[in-house]
């Protein structure tokens, strides 16, 4: 393994730039200028092609008063709204009649043939048709604008009086959305009782920073746009999950018993479930806001005791991107539901990995074939067996060695195997896989002592970490834990998580792997990455890490970090949270590790913490 020359590189200082993403407001926000201009050109008499104005709310294609005939017009509609949908127009031509539908981008009308455009329809295609309408206004021969606006698909200019059109102008309008479906709802609070006034759209519900549970909620959807429902469920304490949903502002839990609300899901019902999607995320005793939940999905914690503290809920167009900083809030996980798991001899908390991709991202690279293997392998050595039989029959190739070798990437807390197995096959088909093991774990008392003192050092520091709210506090702390724990030394037991948390020294594999465990139970994707790294004349192979913040990736090299200065209990921040063109300047990824998420946000660099 390569360890860093002790040389200070100078480090830009780059301003902290929270991580935005778009968030779908509900139509009844939307305005003229949110995410919607105009484009477009038309081909003029005597002049050929002249692209049109935009003024930021009507665009103007042709000339004004000079008689010219428009003899083919284009419209490029741009949409950044987040709700799906665009723009169509169709023109009656000289000789021709309608002509057929032209797509946001086309030519409508004709070129060379000195045909006048004498009619033209426009209109709305999609979702983005429910929120906004078009509207435009033809110039017309003998006419002028005396038709005035018309709009969505309707005839502006003339068929069949020979009457050319010399100017047109398009605008899009927000509806009137008085209609349009949004949600309101109100919590019961510890000590205060019901909120006296409803949130609504994604403000925030309860409390913060206050420590009161919530002990019931009521949910109702507004407007009338769409028929249907809502309904809701909670996890209580004592009680576990309700039986029966609660809909349409009915309570959900329970009042003056004193029982924490612990978890939530929430559904759309009726025909509101084909045209929104509801998300909804609550702040966890303890977590702080979690990720956003859909559609039915918990949201919270089981098995741990946490009271949900405060609640936010949004509609969403249909299958369009979920929400991020809604009224200024960002998640400090992805993750919504975090549950209580006993791992190995001493409990910890652990996130839930229905999406395996975001906690095992080396088993989501696998076929389905080398995923039954990997779980097979997982399971025997999760339940302390080093030996395995496996059900799955496969030929034994190169691809056996990287699905066995992806169970040791992907979980750390694994810490009494080396990473080096031995593959028996017959007739080419593998027939037993034995994982190699460190000294001290050679009996199932050693491999449990080893285990109980690994999950005693990473218990003390999960816990401080998650007394922090946010993501980067809470990285900040475990890097800066595992730096105080551990100098940078080889041993035998180098390349498992236990040397740099128990034994006090490691090599940069068991940094890496104890970084990449505590923040995995923190509730925060992060992975190991396999790599060579590079400084001056020296190279060789290297370990470090790739973590998720917000919607963005980062790498991060505790070893490094920590080996900045030469004497103990002393560290930087130089190769924290790095891009990978930063990163690169020192390291590149191989194998497998490629194909993890690309890190390509700079805002957190050079941050001294």
């Amino acid at each position: 393994m390569i360890k860093k020359i002790s040389i200070k590189l100078l480090s830009v200082i780059v301003a902290l730039c929270a991580v935005l993403s778009v968030w779908i407001a509900p139509a009844s926000r939307v305005s003229a200028d949110s995410g919607i201009s105009l484009t477009g050109s038309a081909h003029v008499q005597n002049i050929g092609d002249t692209a049109g104005s935009y003024d930021g709310t009507v665009l103007s294609l042709g000339t004004e008063g000079q008689s010219l005939r428009m003899e083919a017009i284009t419209l490029a509609f741009t949409n950044d709204t987040g709700i799906s949908g665009s723009i169509r127009y169709r023109v009656h031509v000289q000789n021709i009649g309608w002509m057929d539908w032209a797509a946001s981008g086309q030519s409508a009308g004709t070129s060379g043939q000195s045909l006048r455009l004498e009619g033209i329809e426009i209109e709305l295609t999609g979702d983005i048709a429910n929120y906004y309408t078009v509207e435009y206004m033809t110039h017309i021969q003998n006419y002028g604008d005396a038709q005035g606006w018309v709009s969505n698909g309707a005839l502006a200019g003339t068929t069949g009086e020979s009457l050319r059109l010399e100017e047109l102008k398009v605008k899009i309008v927000p509806l009137d959305t008085s209609s349009v479906m949004g949600v309101s709802y109100r919590v019961h609070r510890q000590d205060y009782g019901w909120e006296t006034s409803w949130a609504s759209d994604g403000s925030v519900s309860g409390t913060t920073g206050q420590g009161k549970r919530l002990e019931a909620i009521s949910i109702n959807l507004t407007g009338s746009s769409c028929n249907g429902g809502i309904e809701y469920m909670t996890h209580v304490q004592d009680y576990g999950w309700e039986s029966a949903y609660s809909v349409n502002g009915e309570m959900s839990g329970t009042q003056g018993q004193g029982k924490r609300l612990e978890a939530i899901r929430i559904s759309l019902t009726g025909d509101i479930a084909n045209h929104y999607d509801v998300y909804y995320r609550v702040h966890a005793q303890d977590y702080g806001w979690l990720g956003w939940a859909k559609d039915g999905e918990d949201a919270g914690t089981s098995g741990l005791s946490k009271r949900l503290e405060a609640i936010q809920i949004v509609l969403v167009v249909k299958n369009a991107a979920a929400p991020s900083a809604v009224a200024g809030i960002t998640s400090v996980t992805d993750i919504a539901s975090v549950t209580g798991s006993s791992v190995s001899t001493n409990s910890a908390q652990t996130v839930s990995t229905e999406s395996t991709a975001d906690f095992y991202p080396y088993r989501s690279m696998l076929s389905s074939t080398y995923k039954a293997l990997y779980d097979e392998a997982y399971a025997a050595l999760k339940n302390g067996n080093t030996t395995v039989t496996p059900s799955v029959k496969v030929k034994y190739s190169s691809n056996v060695t990287e699905a066995i070798y992806a169970v040791y990437l992907d979980h750390p807390e694994l810490v009494w195997i080396t990473g080096s197995s031995t593959i028996s096959t017959r007739n080419d088909y593998v027939t037993k896989i034995v994982f190699a093991t460190y000294d001290i774990s050679d009996t199932t008392a050693e491999r449990e002592l080893m285990v109980s003192r690994f999950n005693a050092a990473a218990q003390k520091i999960i816990d401080k970490a998650m007394t922090y709210n946010t993501v980067i506090q809470r990285e900040v702390y475990v890097h800066n834990a595992i730096c105080e724990a551990a100098t940078y030394s080889d041993s035998d037991y180098s390349q498992s998580a236990y040397s740099a948390l128990v034994m006090g020294k490691s090599v940069c594999a068991g940094y890496s792997r104890a970084f990449q465990y505590i923040m995995q139970q923190c509730g925060v994707a992060c992975y190991y990455v396999r790599g060579t790294a590079f400084s001056g004349y020296t190279s060789g192979n290297h370990a470090w890490n790739i973590i998720s913040i917000g919607s963005s990736y980062y790498n991060v090299d505790v070893s490094w970090d920590d080996t900045y200065f030469d004497y103990y209990g002393h560290y930087c921040y130089d190769y924290f949270n790095l891009s990978d063109a930063s990163a690169g300047l020192s390291r590149t990824r191989n194998k497998a590790s490629m194909a993890l998420p690309a890190c390509t946000d700079k805002s957190l660099e050079g941050i001294t913490y």
